[in-house]
């Protein structure tokens, strides 16, 4: 993964690295049906395929902004903004021993 690209998502590293040791293989579940949707195993192979998403616009950015938890689950409120973008995506984490398991 190039440079550029980990420093635009670097919020969102540091946001989920303070969360689990394990994160690396964590089994992301994107819903929908677009190019993003499916199971995608192990951080990398997320960012893989969200690696794009930076180059599709202008100054592109991720700020977490807000986290609820329950028990073993976490709700995580993520502000994106770019030219032509300004939008509010919610992702949702399953833990297991204190670890992100699920996201």
């Amino acid at each position: 993964m190039n440079a550029l690209i980990r420093e635009i998502w670097r919020p969102l590293f540091l946001y989920l690295t303070r969360m689990s040791q394990l994160i690396w293989d964590v089994v992301i579940n994107m819903n929908g049906m677009h190019r993003f949707s499916g199971v995608h195993k192990g951080i990398d192979a997320w960012m893989e395929i969200l690696s794009p998403v930076p180059g599709l616009f202008d100054d592109f950015s991720v700020t977490p902004t807000n986290m609820i938890a329950e028990g073993d689950q976490v709700f995580t409120q993520i502000h994106a903004k770019a030219k032509g973008l300004d939008a509010i995506f919610g992702h949702y984490h399953k833990l297991v021993d204190g670890k992100i398991k699920e996201f």
